[in-house]
């Protein structure tokens, strides 16, 4: 009796024991399921379709402005070549005409300014009294030479009298005397021509001082004039930045001419994209393209191309890889937001195909045994082999393997 009621308290174990693992082992067969389940749900599906292919090649570059108003450094005058900044408008700012937009450092030109100022006033009063003292030294001799010619004239009357008025021993001192007169009267005149050319060389040379101070000060203030760069029209400031992609800064000094910042014409914005070298073949003039700037992600705009450049040049000083220059106009300026110098990345359309069975560029698997796509099945993802097309990058033709409205896996590593 003992045996048999324990080996009934072992059977009984032993059973609860079997139905406890039969509950776990369904349980974890279910959850096994529903993850599975999860899984396959989680797979992006792409319906194949008939569609235009379209290439495209890539480039980097800018937003320019076709017309701007460019503000560079003063131009040279005199011994100044080189101008310090002493102010700058805020870059991105939108100024009006007559808007003050750089300043330059004008304390040594004002102080030379004042030098040849001075040397004008200074210059001007010795003028005006050289003017008066040799105008008071020809009327003294112009008065002396008037007495010589009287008394000369009175000694050449007395000269015809009749000899029989006058004694012999008279009238060779009188002859004597009218030749003292003509020797005196020569003198003066002599002295008069040497003075109106002395005073006027003189004259001269104190008016080339006036003259040298005037346009000294002529230039200085046409200069000066040209320390402040003002806007001539409405727009937006933009800095230029220099070789090493630098802007200028308050406290910088530029040369004569170079170029410092600009305002350009908004409505005249296009996109000037560097093609590389290798892709240059395959633009064309009125070829579709597409714009994107960078600052605005998401946003897009539609171009045609206008221009193809002539010369290859390296893309930047420190990039050596050989790009051609392309202008795009666009479609639509949107200028709330388009500024020039802008970077950005376009895409030109070089070809199209039409009516192809494309699929995305993840869907599809290269081994060594073929290219392979997922599609679905009540079994879940099986993979089939196809044969591929043409690329461009983003989407792949398929031109054997599938058919329009088969379903297949979006991302193949992801389809099991």
């Amino acid at each position: 009796m003992k045996t048999s009621r324990t080996i009934r308290l072992i059977s009984s174990s032993v059973l609860c024991a079997l139905v406890a693992a039969a509950i776990v082992l369904v349980a974890r067969s279910s959850t096994l399921r529903a993850i599975v389940r999860g899984s396959e749900s989680e797979v992006e599906e792409v319906t194949v379709e008939k569609q235009s292919l379209r290439f495209w090649v890539t480039a980097s570059g800018t937003l320019r402005a076709t017309s701007s108003r460019s503000f560079a450094g003063p131009p040279s005058f005199g011994d100044y070549w080189q101008f310090q900044i002493v102010s700058m408008a805020p870059e991105g700012q939108a100024v009006k005409n007559g808007d003050l937009i750089i300043k330059f450092d004008s304390q040594k030109a004002n102080q030379d300014l004042m030098t040849f100022q001075n040397e004008l006033d200074q210059a001007t009063k010795e003028l005006e009294r050289a003017k008066v003292q040799i105008d008071l030294e020809e009327k003294e001799i112009e008065g002396k030479l008037s007495e010589a010619e009287n008394r000369r004239e009175k000694l050449r009357l007395k000269q015809g009298m009749s000899p029989t008025v006058e004694k012999a021993t008279k009238i060779e001192l009188d002859a004597l005397e009218y030749e003292q007169a003509n020797r005196e009267v020569a003198l003066l005149k002599e002295r008069l021509e040497w003075h109106k050319k002395s005073s006027e060389a003189n004259y001269r040379v104190i008016e080339s001082k006036k003259v040298r101070a005037e346009n000294k000060l002529k230039e200085l203030q046409r200069g000066i004039d040209n320390f402040s760069a003002k806007a001539d029209r409405d727009g937006v400031l933009i800095y230029k930045t220099r070789w090493n992609g630098e802007r200028f800064q308050v406290g910088e000094s530029v040369w004569s001419g170079q170029p410092i910042a600009e305002i350009p014409d908004l409505n005249t914005i296009v996109a000037e994209a560097l093609v590389p070298e290798v892709d240059i073949g395959k633009v064309k003039i009125d070829q579709r393209a597409e714009v994107s700037i960078d600052a605005f992600p998401g946003k897009t705009y539609e171009g045609t191309v206008k221009n193809i450049g002539t010369l290859v040049r390296p893309k930047s000083w420190d990039i050596p890889n050989k790009v051609l220059e392309v202008r795009i106009a666009l479609d639509h300026l949107d200028t709330s937001v388009m500024r020039p110098a802008m970077s950005i990345n376009v895409k030109i359309e070089t070809d199209r195909a039409e009516d192809q069975i494309a699929v995305p560029l993840r869907s599809v698997v290269t081994t060594s045994d073929g290219s392979f796509v997922k599609t679905k099945s009540q079994n879940g993802w099986i993979p089939r082999a196809v044969k591929l097309g043409r690329s461009n990058g983003r989407d792949v033709a398929i031109v054997e393997g599938l058919s329009a409205g088969e379903r297949i896996a979006a991302d193949y590593t992801k389809a099991h």
